[in-house]
């Protein structure tokens, strides 16, 4: 079965990426370290994913985020891959847009990695371990109660409608693997990871990682940090 990555990230831009970042340690260092994570994210794309294709949706939709991005792919010697900018929708409508595009540019058949570019050290080596005959849905539960990661084939994006039906008090991760399961989709749970989008967050993944797979991110949260503590 083929499968390829379909990934989404905003280029860094002061007061549009990683804002709950920003409002822990400040705008400037926020900005600088969404680059840092991307170039480590994209660094350990390559490392692990070699013979996977990529899709890649990126935002704002403006000429210098393609700019920004295809100089990085090129950097990190990323050439399959096919770039377009994220759709003007809902997250969720997005996400089943993204699977929908697959679908028709591929097949139904084709197994898809969605993920997106804020955990630098996304953990491709486990999830490249992964037997995808073992259930229809393999989600990565984040530790906010959402996800940062699903795979499934193309076929099945109806399972992102379950946002729709999302009650209150009801989490993002629940609501998904119920609506799984309504479909008749079988689920496995993959470790809770996370993305970064506090300091908290940052210092986790500090704390979980080191210095072969988040060099960018250790070398800039290391100034970045101590400045913002002084």
């Amino acid at each position: 079965m083929k499968q390829v990555f379909a990934v989404i990230g905003k280029r860094p831009v002061e007061g549009y990426s990683k804002t709950r970042l920003a409002h822990d340690i400040g705008a400037e260092a926020a900005y600088e370290l969404y680059d840092s994570f991307i170039n480590d994210f994209f660094s350990n794309y390559k490392k692990h994913t070699s013979k996977a294709y990529l899709y890649f949706h990126g935002a704002p939709a403006i000429k210098q985020t393609e700019e920004y991005f295809r100089h990085l792919f090129l950097k990190c010697q990323i050439t399959d891959y096919e770039f377009s900018f994220q759709k003007e929708k809902p997250f969720f409508e997005r996400l089943a847009d993204i699977f929908e595009d697959v679908r028709f540019k591929d097949s139904g058949e084709t197994f898809v990695h969605l993920t997106g570019t804020d955990i630098p050290d996304f953990p491709f080596s486990h999830i490249k371990k992964q037997n995808i005959k073992e259930a229809d849905v393999f989600i990565g539960p984040d530790d906010d109660g959402g996800f940062y990661y699903l795979g499934s084939q193309a076929k099945n994006d109806e399972i992102f409608s379950f946002y729709k039906e999302m009650k209150e008090n009801d989490g993002v991760f629940n609501s998904l693997v119920a609506k799984c399961e309504q479909l008749g989709l079988k689920v496995k749970v993959l470790n809770q990871w996370s993305d970064i989008d506090t300091r908290s967050d940052l210092e986790n993944c500090i704390e979980r990682s080191n210095s072969s797979i988040i060099p960018n991110t250790l070398e800039s949260s290391t100034k970045l940090l101590s400045d913002n503590d002084s």
